[in-house]
C-alpha cells in the first residue's frame, strides 16, 4: 500500500474520533460508563520489515513486550490518550535487531454490553535502536564497531540487502558511513484492541518516517495479548 493512503486513513480516523463520540451514546457500542484511567500490559508476535529500495523485503519475526498507561480525556465518554513503553526485537535472514519504542495514541471505546469492547487507535511512536546486527557485524557502526568490518563484508552486505548490480557505491569508505544503520527513527501507527472484561487481543500496524539506513524503510506488525488493571 502507497504510504500516502496509510497516512490518509490514519488522519481520517483520528479526525473521525469526536464525530464517532456524538453516536456512542447507548446500546450496542454505547457507553458503560467505564471511563476511568487504566493500565495496560501485553505481548505478542513482532515483525518488522526491512525494505531496502530496488531489493526484496526482508521480514524479521520476535516478540514484543509492551506497558501502556490510558488517560480519559473527557469524563463522560471513552475518549482516552494512552502513553507507554514497547520492547521489540526481531531477527531472520542473518539479521538480529532490538529496539525500544514510546508510543503516543488516541483511541475512542466502544462498549458492547458490560464485557466486551473494542478500541480503534492511532499515533506516533519514538523508537530507539539498542541493537542491529548483520551476522557477527554491528550495523551502527562502518567498521562494526571494533573494526571488523572490511571492504568484502559490505560488498557482501550489500549484495544481499539491496540491488548491489544497479547501484553505484562510489567509494568504500563513503559508502560504509553512508549505510551504517541510525539509533533513532520516529514514524507512526494505527491499530484496534478488543477487551473481554480485562483480557485483550490487539492489531497494530506501524510505519517509520526516518529511514533505519539510507535507502531502507521499515515497518513493524504485532499481534499481542494482554491485560488491563
Amino acid at each position: 500500500m502507497k504510504i500516502n493512503k496509510i497516512l490518509a486513513v490514519a488522519v481520517m480516523l483520528g479526525a473521525s474520533l469526536p464525530v464517532m463520540a456524538q453516536f456512542n451514546g447507548g446500546g450496542a457500542g454505547g457507553n458503560d460508563g467505564d471511563n476511568a484511567n487504566y493500565h495496560h500490559v501485553s505481548v505478542g508476535y513482532n515483525a518488522t520489515m526491512l525494505d531496502p529500495e530496488g531489493s526484496k523485503g526482508i521480514t524479521l519475526s520476535g516478540f514484543s513486550a509492551e506497558y501502556n498507561y490510558g488517560i480519559n480525556l473527557k469524563s463522560d465518554m471513552p475518549l482516552f490518550l494512552e502513553v507507554g513503553g514497547a520492547l521489540g526485537y526481531g531477527t531472520g535472514k542473518k539479521y538480529k535487531l532490538m529496539n525500544l519504542a514510546v508510543p503516543v495514541s488516541v483511541g475512542y471505546k466502544f462498549n458492547f454490553g458490560e464485557s466486551f469492547a473494542v478500541m480503534p487507535y492511532t499515533g506516533l511512536s519514538f523508537k530507539i535502536n539498542l541493537m542491529a546486527k548483520y551476522d557477527k557485524f554491528n550495523l551502527f557502526s562502518s567498521d562494526g564497531g571494533d573494526g571488523d568490518w572490511d571492504e568484502g563484508d559490505w560488498e557482501d552486505y550489500a549484495s544481499r540487502a539491496y540491488d548491489d548490480d544497479e547501484e553505484d557505491w562510489g567509494d568504500y569508505d563513503d559508502y560504509a558511513a553512508d549505510y551504517k544503520w541510525k539509533r533513532f527513527q520516529m514514524g507512526w501507527h494505527i491499530g484496534a484492541r478488543a477487551s473481554y472484561n480485562s483480557w485483550t487481543l490487539g492489531l497494530r500496524y506501524g510505519l517509520d518516517f526516518m529511514e533505519i539506513a539510507k535507502k531502507c524503510s521499515t515497518s513493524t506488525f504485532t499481534v499481542s495479548v494482554g491485560y488491563k488493571f
